[in-house]
């Protein structure tokens, strides 16, 4: 054979292997592949030959595949083979197994490396396809909400999850030095033997019992036992597989139920006596009972009633069976009931409270109050109504008078308000009139009456002065009573500046030092809130001491209120006078004393009542007062 036979020998078998093949130069390009490595990595020749090795070599492999190269190249190894990943020229990767060689020159140095590729990709997927499923079943094995271990074919634990480890009490390693014979109960070891071998004889592939292990701690563990063969490579039985469901409570339900089984007949007996007697016990209770007892079927007919029937309705308890609660009442109340009727069959539960009017066999109302509770027989089914009727005729009657009282006493309070306020204001009119009279008589003999005349007329104009005040305080009580109210967004700082305002000139006059805290915003009206701080505010002007008069305006916060306090170190006020000062005329001091109406404190009350508040007082004769009301926060 000649040279150039050899030579297109082997250029027939590098063109035609079923491997890639790559020569690679001293600078790492790809000077030479085969067909079948164009055809693995998806490239044309020419394109593939502008490249180098590693630009089709997998970013993750390239340091090994160039420390390799580097080494073969330098002559410190003949040749290598490793597995590795390429770059398909679509972007995908190919898996190959790499054996690379170098070509030595004349001068015995590497001038070449030549790479035979095999392509491992679908071996690779399978390998990880197979870790991916040894991965999943081992989360189900450890994860399993039943106990799981696997024993060779002498009984000895291979493999055990936690759940079982859980179950038992044991340590992983602490079940690995044991057999399942050891764990087994004394009273269960035979069987379970047996069991097991009878699947290593191959006899049966599985088995499913109930046996009893022993915990760690020595106690018993009752389980279902579910026990599986698996085969070896020779296919004979290498391995069990058992799954164990914890059955404990179950068998101690079991326990306690045969225990009450032995006792059933003996009860059964027992129970048959005391039912007759609970029988005849009830029947009296019944029949004795000041409320009327009845029971209807799942079609709302009456099947029974109780002796009562015959003083509540006129009817002996036999003649009203067989009818409905229609047969009772008027033909307006049997419309208004017939939903709350359908609505309680409907639902089956029980009832209580419903309020009916019926018709006594001689024509009066009798009012009946009813509750009842669904019946059902062995099978759950329901089967109609029991239940109780108390006769409520007094009651409503009471309610009835007590609601047209209400409605008098309404009508009562609205027209006094309105006479109030008539009155209040058409009062005025002449006491204005005398009051001017008066005025004028005293400029006419304020130089020919005697001393005791001027001193007479002067306190008959102060009294009527006194009135009008009082008669406009009365009015403008009225007025909160037939204002509606108004639940204004009210910043409590602006009320309390205009009060000050409005009480500038007694405030200056009296040198009274006035602080306060910073205010919340309430719902109220601010009219109103300015008239409780100023008449507060003013009521301590007024009942002070000759020392210097302090006032402090402040507020805390609660969870579903606020509480105002006005402070003062005024007179104070004497405990017997204490609920009293909120009375309408009420005064703790007579008319020689600080001028007012008696009104002031009224109103305060009245305004905070109407939004749900309270007001009182805390006072110490001498030292002062501190006045209380509170507001809701919604």
């Amino acid at each position: 054979m000649t040279t150039d036979d050899v030579e297109k020998y082997y250029k027939g078998v590098f063109d035609n292997a079923g491997v890639g093949i790559l020569a690679i130069n001293l600078e790492d390009r790809i000077i030479e592949a085969n067909q079948a490595l164009l055809i693995m990595l998806g490239y044309d020749k020419a394109d593939l030959y502008k490249r180098s090795f590693l630009d089709i070599t997998h970013p993750d492999d390239r340091e090994t595949s160039c420390r390799n190269m580097t080494a073969l190249m330098a002559g410190e190894i003949s040749s290598y083979r490793f597995e590795k990943r390429y770059l398909r020229n679509d972007g995908s990767i190919l898996w190959g197994d790499v054996s690379t060689t170098g070509i030595l020159g004349e001068n015995g140095k590497p001038i070449q490396a030549i790479a035979v590729i095999a392509d491992i990709t679908k071996l690779k997927e399978s390998e990880q396809a197979l870790r991916d499923r040894e991965e999943h079943y081992r989360g189900v094995f450890d994860n399993a909400g039943v106990g799981i271990d696997v024993l060779d074919r002498d009984g000895k634990i291979m493999q055990v999850n936690k759940a079982l480890l859980e179950m038992l009490g044991y340590q992983e390693q602490e079940l690995f030095q044991l057999t399942f014979t050891e764990i087994t109960h004394p009273d269960d070891r035979e069987m379970s033997n047996r069991s097991l071998e009878t699947l290593m004889s191959g006899e049966k592939s599985s088995y499913r019992f109930e046996k009893r292990y022993l915990r760690k701690d020595g106690s018993v563990l009752w389980v279902d036992l579910s026990t599986t063969c698996i085969r070896g490579q020779d296919n004979r039985p290498a391995k069990v597989v058992a799954v164990i469901a914890d059955i404990s409570k179950r068998k101690q339900a079991e326990e306690e139920l045969r225990h009450y089984s032995e006792r059933l007949e003996e009860m059964v007996e027992q129970r048959t006596a005391e039912l007759s007697e609970s029988e005849n016990r009830f029947r009296d209770l019944v029949e004795s009972m000041s409320d009327l007892v009845w029971e209807l079927d799942q079609n709302g007919i009456f099947k029974y009633f109780s002796p009562r029937m015959k003083d509540l309705l006129g009817y002996e308890p036999e003649d009203a069976l067989g009818a409905t609660f229609p047969r009772f009442v008027s033909r307006k109340e049997e419309e208004r009931l017939s939903g709350t009727v359908k609505s309680i069959f409907s639902s089956r539960k029980p009832f209580r409270g419903i309020e009916t009017k019926h018709i006594h066999k001689d024509g009066h109302n009798v009012f009946l109050e009813t509750s009842g509770v669904p019946i059902v027989n062995s099978k759950g089914e329901f089967i109609g109504y029991r239940g109780v009727c108390r006769d409520i005729t007094e009651r409503k009657q009471a309610e009835e008078a007590l609601r047209q009282r209400t409605k008098d006493l309404e009508r009562s309070n609205k027209d006094l308000e309105q006479f109030a306020y008539v009155a209040a204001h058409d009062l005025r009119e002449p006491l204005v009139a005398i009051g001017a009279y008066l005025k004028v008589l005293e400029r006419l003999t304020r130089n020919t009456l005697a001393d005791a005349g001027n001193n007479c007329l002067s306190k008959a104009i102060n009294l009527v002065l006194r009135m009008d005040a009082m008669l406009q305080g009365l009015l403008a009580y009225s007025r909160l009573t037939l204002t509606p109210v108004s639940y204004d967004v009210t910043d409590c700082n602006t009320c309390l500046a205009d009060a000050l305002s409005n009480l500038g000139p007694s405030i200056r006059k009296s040198e009274a030092i006035i602080t306060n805290d910073t205010l919340p915003t309430v719902k109220i009206s601010g009219p109103q809130l300015v008239l409780i701080f100023q008449n507060l505010i003013g009521n301590a002007i007024k009942y002070r001491e000759s020392e210097p008069l302090r006032i402090h305006i402040g507020c805390i916060s609660t969870e579903s209120e606020y509480e105002f306090s006005v402070s003062d170190n005024g007179i104070g006020i004497e405990p017997p006078y204490l609920d009293r000062i909120f009375n309408m005329f009420e005064r703790v001091k007579d008319l020689s004393g600080p001028s007012g109406t008696g009104i002031g404190l009224s109103t305060c009350k009245k305004i905070v009542e109407r939004y749900g508040g309270r007001i009182w007082v805390d006072s110490t004769v001498g030292k002062g007062s501190t006045f209380h009301f509170t507001l809701p926060k919604e």
